[in-house]
């Protein structure tokens, strides 16, 4: 699991593969889930998904650097159903960063320390192997030191039904809880979890080992309380608990005065990082893509990954 999978879950997108109520409160009483079937339970509790108005997540997890190191995410995340979201995400002890969605466009902030921290992170500049052009790189901090920098707009795509590739489409999806994972979904005997019983969920992923495992009340409303991730053999974890209800997100586009210079980062684009013949494999790395991106700030998310990884630059 990449960083970006977990700041996704904490965050953002793909990143709201998480469950939702229309009517906003548990049930703790009603009809018993112990008698219904695995792959049952788990289309019905992915049929509150797509009911859903509001959900609020926080939690975190540990991803592998690489190398034998690790980092510690965490993150809260609230998705509402009028495609709105926002969310805080930390990385390690030095990354910081904030990202809402509305009317179909995508913000990303992070103090001036944040950013360098993440971009020297991403493209590891310590190692000497990406040059960059120190003036043009401290520009571009103070630029997009603590202001909203516009990851992408889709507020004029033609076709609002396809959003495949969208971003901000990504970031505020609530529809999936097991990819294609369905009938492979093995259910648990029932443990207690923040003082409810309730019923595990698990599959894995074929090609990543990836086990995720939802916990739906025993009885009642299948909204599921509680979401892990694993990579068995890895440092690889994370633990999201889930709310719902409580309204809207309370999401507003930022004001101007607190927007970055745009048309001065993109006089900077491809001017920044030098990667010579070749641009790093981004897919290796944690959690960011590829830096042909031609974007300076935050990348679209790839389809199958979840979002929450800013990216710079462009290909030579």
């Amino acid at each position: 699991m990449r960083p970006a999978r977990i700041a996704a879950v904490a965050t953002a997108a793909g990143m709201a593969m998480l469950a939702m109520s229309a009517c906003g409160t548990e049930k703790a009483d009603g009809p018993s889930n112990l008698a219904v079937d695995a792959k049952t339970l788990a289309q019905q509790t992915q049929q509150k998904v797509k009911e859903a108005e509001t959900v609020r997540i926080t939690g975190g997890g540990t991803a592998d650097m690489g190398d034998g190191e690790t980092m510690e995410i965490r993150g809260e995340m609230c998705v509402a159903s009028d495609k709105t979201m926002k969310s805080t995400i930390s990385y390690g002890d030095k990354v910081e960063l904030e990202m809402l969605g509305i009317d179909r466009k995508t913000y990303v902030r992070a103090s001036r320390e944040s950013w360098d921290e993440w971009f020297s992170l991403l493209f590891d500049l310590d190692s000497g192997d990406v040059k960059f052009d120190a003036t043009l790189y401290e520009e571009m901090l103070k630029l997009l030191d603590n202001r909203w920098t516009l990851e992408e707009d889709e507020s004029d795509a033609a076709d609002e039904e396809d959003d495949s590739g969208n971003a901000f489409a990504e970031l505020t999806d609530v529809e999936d809880l097991f990819g294609e994972n369905y009938d492979k979904v093995v259910k648990g005997e029932p443990v207690e979890y923040d003082g409810k019983s309730v019923i595990p969920l698990s599959a894995t992923d074929e090609d990543t080992d990836e086990v995720t495992t939802v916990y739906v009340p025993e009885k009642g409303n299948q909204i599921p309380v509680r979401i892990t991730y694993e990579t068995p053999g890895t440092p690889d974890k994370a633990d999201f608990k889930v709310k719902t209800g409580g309204g809207s997100c309370g999401v507003k586009a930022p004001p101007a005065d607190q927007l970055a210079d745009q048309e001065k980062l993109d006089k900077l684009e491809g001017k920044v990082f030098d990667f010579g013949d070749s641009a790093p494999d981004i897919d290796e790395d944690p959690g960011v893509q590829d830096p042909g991106v031609q974007d300076i700030g935050p990348s679209s998310p790839d389809s199958t990954d979840t979002p929450g990884a800013p990216t710079v630059g462009s290909n030579p």
